[in-house]
């Protein structure tokens, strides 16, 4: 059958995958840069900005940040 993407965030194998909104699991370690403030949220992806929605953002943040703590 199908997956979708709720499936896959919680499969442990993508767990360097962070969803940054409805359409979107990104890997952590391909981004290159962060851009959050109040009116726009995106993260960049190769030469792509993918937008982070203001549903996913605080679980995004949270999820990065743990992430980065790993590798230092």
């Amino acid at each position: 059958g199908s997956m979708t993407l709720k499936d896959l965030e919680k499969d442990e194998r993508l767990a360097d995958f962070l969803r940054c909104n409805s359409c979107y699991l990104v890997n952590y370690r391909a981004i290159k840069s962060l851009h959050v403030d109040n009116k726009q949220d995106f993260v960049t992806v190769g030469n792509t900005q993918l937008p982070i929605s203001r549903r996913k953002k605080k679980e995004f943040l949270q999820r990065f940040t743990e992430r980065i703590g790993r590798l230092s």
